[in-house]
């Protein structure tokens, strides 16, 4: 993904973030995470304005403190850098 080969509507992208707090079922503070561990339920997501759904959204295996979401580009996205939230 880049400028060049942006995502189109309807295509998972993976996004690496922290600050999610605590996870389901609860991990122990930097812990890392060896198994599926869900992250917090409900998470949303928009990208350029357009509500993106979450397909998933877990503790990053092998790492601490760090999730991992799938999200899909909506439809109707217009094409270049957009705005994720």
């Amino acid at each position: 993904l880049g400028p060049n080969a942006p995502a189109a509507p309807g295509e998972l992208i993976l996004v690496f973030m922290t600050g999610l707090g605590q996870t389901t079922p609860a991990l122990q503070t930097g812990a890392l995470v060896t198994g599926q561990t869900n992250a917090i339920p409900g998470l949303t997501a928009t990208i350029g304005g357009r509500a993106a759904p979450v397909v998933a959204s877990l503790a990053a295996p092998g790492s601490a403190a760090q999730y991992v979401a799938v999200i899909t580009v909506p439809p109707g996205t217009a094409s270049g850098m957009q705005p994720l939230e």
